[in-house]
């Protein structure tokens, strides 16, 4: 939750970041190794904290009260295929495999 708030983004649950997590939106935070006898709080790569940036402004201006997963899912493959320094392969096939899950499923969610 602290690179969320060093972006200046209100009203992110640590849920929201998890789910993100789970369908691929967002890689998972990286292990931080501690001087101390332990680790320190994992922490998203400067990329991916852009990359959450970036969805939450792509969110912000959709017309939909609620944002499908698999919505935002084509933007994220699409930055994997064109900078493979932002989207991990590991990311990409978490989203693509929510993406190809959520084929025909209707979600209920309409402008």
């Amino acid at each position: 939750m602290r690179d969320v708030e060093t972006l200046g983004v209100e009203q992110v649950s640590k849920r929201m970041i998890t789910d993100w997590v789970e369908v691929g939106l967002l890689a998972a935070p990286e292990f931080q190794k501690s001087t101390q006898r332990g680790s320190d709080r994992s922490r998203f790569p400067a990329v991916q904290r852009r990359l959450f940036s970036e969805l939450l402004d792509v969110r912000e201006r959709s017309p939909l009260t609620r944002i499908p997963h698999h919505t935002l899912i084509p933007v994220v493959l699409f930055v994997w295929m064109t900078s493979d320094t932002v989207v991990l392969v590991s990311q990409a096939r978490r989203a693509l495999r929510t993406y190809a899950q959520s084929t025909g499923k209707s979600n209920g969610a309409h402008g």
